[in-house]
């Protein structure tokens, strides 16, 4: 008779996360992407269906350490992710996100942009600025 025995709790390492999370934004991409969403963003559209589907997938956390609520994943497997969203060319701002939240230490509402601390146009507006008019908050540098 052959006893079971409890399995350890065996926790993923960062490696494993990040190809499940990369398989999973690979998938969410291929679904997604398609030439009605790269033409309706190329009129200016934002892609807001897109954009809900990458928060859910958890992908804008993938930098942010676990204990503060995101994904944890080392820097390499993140950055993959904004590999995948450029190779599918998702009109997102996925990598802009991921940074500005692991910047903050805390996930942020909606999609976020990264500005450098003069604006882009020198009259202290953003509208010029990748994905300005969409963004929910943009991170300003102040240096």
């Amino acid at each position: 008779m052959t006893r079971m025995m409890d399995a350890p709790d065996i926790a993923p390492d960062a490696e494993d996360l990040g190809a499940v999370v990369a398989e999973q934004a690979e998938r969410l991409f291929e679904r997604r992407v398609d030439r009605d969403t790269l033409a309706a963003a190329d009129r200016g559209e934002w892609q807001a269906e897109l954009w809900t589907a990458v928060e859910e997938a958890g992908l804008p956390l993938a930098l942010l350490d676990e204990d503060a609520g995101g994904v944890g994943l080392p820097p390499v497997a993140a950055f993959g992710l904004i590999r995948l969203a450029a190779r599918h060319a998702a009109p997102v701002p996925l990598g802009e996100t991921m940074v500005a939240a692991a910047l903050w230490g805390a996930p942020l509402e909606g999609p976020a942009t990264l500005a450098p601390g003069t604006a882009p146009d020198g009259h202290g507006r953003l509208a010029r600025l990748a994905f300005g008019r969409d963004a929910a908050q943009a991170l300003i540098h102040a240096g």
